[in-house]
């Protein structure tokens, strides 16, 4: 009578451990089926032998990526010119593998009034053009300028490269009235001095960020992918464009948000579901 309790009470024992791992290897399958959705990324998580755990760690890089990206927009959210940037995951179902992919959003900034003699914005689509060396342009919208003091040439405030015209670099003479008109013709006193080269983009996509307000595109592109075209624009001075990130940066608050709650809501129930399953093994 003895041994037929302890075979039934094993036999239910090992019912219950089986009905527990076919529920944790289905919702498994189901969430690794929803990262494939979700266009997880980090291939660096794939030696993790167990695929729940690879997801979990997945999802905690994700969270720290939106972190990284909230503290950044934090700091950088009243610069001019600053231009939202984003990552796209993407999973590869030939490979077996998930990519990462960074871009910027080019949406125009509603211009702010600073009274500044130096300081440009214009409507419309385009960029400024500076110099940032080794024989290639920046193109930017954060029109802070300022004559540099040595030598008079025009820069940007905020990088110090040179601010290029029609004809090349600007110089301007050793004066305080400075007027530009909406075609973007530099005066002193009246004095025409150049035509600040402002241009469009057709594919802006490819940009590269130098800094989060100046781009460049980089080098081995065909001449279609970076191409410049007249820029129908109307220069205000005295304003500069404020910066795009504050709609990322709410929407990051929320992503920080349940970024953190999801990865603990994954890692909590890991954890219950094998320890009922250990307890279950031994009653």
């Amino acid at each position: 009578m003895r041994i037929n309790t302890v075979l039934l009470n094993s036999f239910t024992a090992f019912k219950q451990v089986g009905c527990l791992f076919i529920l944790f290897f289905f919702i498994q399958g189901v969430l690794l089926q929803a990262a494939e959705s979700l266009h997880y990324d980090h291939d660096q998580y794939n030696q993790f032998p167990n695929d729940i755990i690879r997801l979990h760690a997945e999802a905690g890089s994700m969270f720290y990526d939106s972190y990284k990206s909230f503290l950044s927009y934090t700091v950088i959210q009243n610069v001019p010119g600053v231009k939202e940037s984003a990552v796209g995951y993407y999973y590869d179902h030939a490979s077996k593998r998930l990519t990462k992919n960074y871009f910027y959003r080019f949406e125009n900034g509603f211009p702010r009034e600073t009274e500044g003699v130096l300081d440009f914005s214009f409507s419309g689509e385009g960029y400024f053009v500076m110099d940032i060396g080794e024989g290639k342009e920046g193109f930017s919208r954060d029109g802070r300028f300022e004559r540099r003091d040595h030598d008079g040439l025009l820069v940007s405030r905020a990088y110090g490269f040179p601010i290029l015209g029609e004809n090349g670099p600007i110089y301007l003479p050793e004066t305080r009235l400075f007027t530009v008109d909406k075609a973007g013709i530099l005066y002193a006193d009246e004095m025409f001095i150049d035509k600040l080269k402002v241009v469009d983009l057709e594919k802006p996509i490819n940009l590269i960020g130098l800094t989060p307000a100046v781009f460049y595109f980089p080098e081995g592109l065909p001449p279609d992918a970076s191409k410049q075209i007249t820029a129908n624009v109307e220069v205000m001075q005295g304003f500069v464009e404020d910066s795009t990130v504050l709609k990322e940066l709410a929407g990051r608050m929320f992503e920080y948000l349940y970024g953190h709650e999801g990865v603990t809501k994954v890692g909590k129930f890991y954890m219950k579901n094998m320890s009922q399953a250990v307890q279950s093994a031994n009653p």
